[in-house]
């Protein structure tokens, strides 16, 4: 993307294929931003006629129509079943606001989606079926149209759009847009990557009349090219469903597609300590461990609070920012064996989804030397994830459902044992907790309370595999003994790993904490290992720090020993 994007550089297309949530997308936008104080103009062409990004369909009202009906609309002379008619069709084109009847008319003729949002309908014919409504409303309610202004016409789309201000423009599900309607394609992507230095996009709808917002063809030429335009295309594997489409080999070639390979083990340790942390914490780590020591280990842990939490952030950002994230980062060795146990577990899982992954093919080799690694995946489980294998797949979007998931407030359930039916459930409402606490001060145990969840959700009718991952999940010390049923492990759990104090303290406050700790820690030696966060809260550091301020004003400026006293 860099060097494509350099003045002396033709070819400004960069196509990027791969799983869905590798962050093809996330990657283009964030350098889009770095070219452009704008950043990118985004496309979901998923189910998109793609022809209609270069001449877009719209509705030609006329001169003095919309001013007709939002007048008798005002007035209150326009029939309420009209209205009914044009939201039934386009939903929230009229609504109300501040006891004014005000019409949307950008929403009158947008496609319909379905309830994934994704289009099921082109805009040409979303356009027809809006100038049938409205004809049909203006007859109705008595609106005069001149019989040749009120029709459809083509004004230029949204690359000409991007082309005129500079901006690039990312295609995200490239190959999943209306299938038939990437031919248009071929002629732009030669200009585009440089084969050819200008080109020319006939309107397939151009009026005879000499209109300027609808010219008869638009013309693109490299000269006027913006220094920085560029354009991105991402797209997903042919495995990814039927609404995908096989692109055409003179397609393929134009494109210069590069595919992203699915995550490997140090891939998930990045993606998911930056769900955790914001930032790339398990790389960093890796970079910097041969130069961190006992001495310099608070030292890398403020640095990385500080690029995190200060370095270039105005405060809205500061004020947005997960209030958990600087903590993880301060206690980054917590936070970096948290990361290990996670990816370990979710790239294994990620091969065990796949039969073909090398995790089988040692399965069927002899094992010789009695440790293998893999003795309890069964003839059970492979026929298991052979049939339902692919409900397995996790991807980096599940960590983002993790985590999201992680930082939610839970009802805890009760206990079955020892309960007696009772009709009046009065007294059970009243007593449950009105005012949930941050669900993110328990982030580990939640996020163990996830992939427990899944799963159990992804393993229906594989027993074998849902006992084995849970196996796994436990040795790792991501499942706690707990939540299944098993010994306890010996292993720092992910819940230890990963729970936070609710610590609003300020700088002075934390530094109060660190001293009292360290005089606890020589004189109670059970409490050497224990964080400072669990011998001494940051709610009572903070409600005691002005008292301490007060009486031992010494122990701050000066750091006076006041063991015994």
């Amino acid at each position: 993307m860099i060097e494509r994007v350099q003045p002396e550089s033709k070819n400004r297309l960069v196509s990027v294929f791969g799983d869905a949530g590798s962050g093809k997308s996330f990657l283009m936008m964030e350098f889009a931003r770095m070219i452009h104080p704008e950043g990118a103009i985004r496309i979901d062409c998923g189910g998109m006629n793609m022809r209609e990004l270069f001449f877009r369909t719209i509705i030609d009202y006329g001169d003095g129509v919309r001013e007709q009906f939002e007048s008798l609309l005002n007035a209150g002379e326009i029939k309420k079943s009209s209205v009914t008619m044009i939201n039934d069709a386009f939903p929230d084109a009229i609504i109300e606001k501040d006891s004014i009847s005000v019409v949307n008319w950008d929403l009158i003729g947008s496609p319909s989606r379905d309830k994934d949002g994704k289009l099921v309908e082109d805009i040409e014919a979303a356009n027809q079926r809006a100038k049938q409504v409205l004809e049909m409303v203006y007859e109705r309610e008595g609106i005069k149209t001149q019989s040749n202004a009120f029709g459809i016409k083509t004004v230029p789309g949204v690359i000409f759009e991007s082309w005129q201000s500079g901006r690039p423009l990312l295609f995200e599900e490239y190959n999943k847009s209306k299938k038939g309607t990437l031919d248009c394609f071929q002629t732009f992507l030669e200009f585009v990557r440089g084969d050819v230095d200008e080109i020319t996009i006939q309107n397939p709808m151009a009026t005879t009349a000499n209109d300027p917002k609808a010219p008869k063809q638009l013309t693109f030429k490299r000269q006027d090219m913006c220094p920085v335009w560029q354009l991105y295309l991402s797209g997903n594997e042919m495995k990814d469903g039927d609404t995908t489409q096989e692109m055409s080999e003179s397609m393929k070639t134009r494109l210069g597609i590069i595919w992203i390979s699915a995550p490997d083990k140090n891939d998930w340790k990045h993606r998911i300590s930056q769900f955790i942390t914001g930032m790339p914490l398990y790389t960093f780590h890796s970079l910097a461990q041969g130069q961190i020591t006992d001495q310099t280990a608070d030292q890398f842990g403020s640095w990385l609070g500080y690029v995190r939490g200060e370095m270039g952030m105005t405060a809205d950002e500061k004020k947005s920012m997960p209030p958990y994230q600087i903590p993880a980062l301060r206690g980054y060795k917590d936070t970096v064996a948290a990361v290990d146990m996670l990816g370990e577990f979710f790239f294994y899982m990620q091969k065990l989804s796949n039969p073909e992954s090398d995790l089988f093919a040692q399965v069927n080799t002899p094992n010789t030397t009695g440790n293998s690694q893999v003795d309890s995946l069964d003839a059970r489980i492979i026929d298991e994830i052979s049939a339902h294998g692919k409900k397995l797949v996790p991807s980096f979007r599940t960590m983002e459902d993790a985590s999201r998931d992680a930082t939610m407030g839970k009802v805890t359930g009760m206990d079955a044992k020892g309960i007696k039916f009772d009709l009046s459930l009065r007294g059970k409402f009243n007593t449950i907790k009105k005012e949930m606490p941050p669900g993110w001060l328990m982030y580990g145990q939640n996020m163990e309370h996830f992939i427990h969840q899944y799963i159990m959700n992804n393993t229906a009718d594989m027993p074998a595999t849902r006992s084995h991952l849970f196996t796994k999940a436990k040795d790792l010390g991501i499942i706690t003994s707990k939540l299944n049923e098993a010994k306890a492990t010996k292993v720092k759990t992910l819940s230890q790993l990963l729970t936070f104090d609710h610590d609003q303290s300020s700088v002075e406050d934390r530094e109060i904490r660190r001293m009292v700790c360290q005089i606890l820690r020589e004189r109670y030696p059970q409490l050497a290992k224990t964080q400072d966060s669990k011998i001494l809260t940051g709610e009572r550091v903070a409600a005691s720090s002005k008292s301490l301020s007060e009486n031992f004003p010494a122990l701050l400026k000066n750091n006076v020993d006041f063991r015994g006293k």
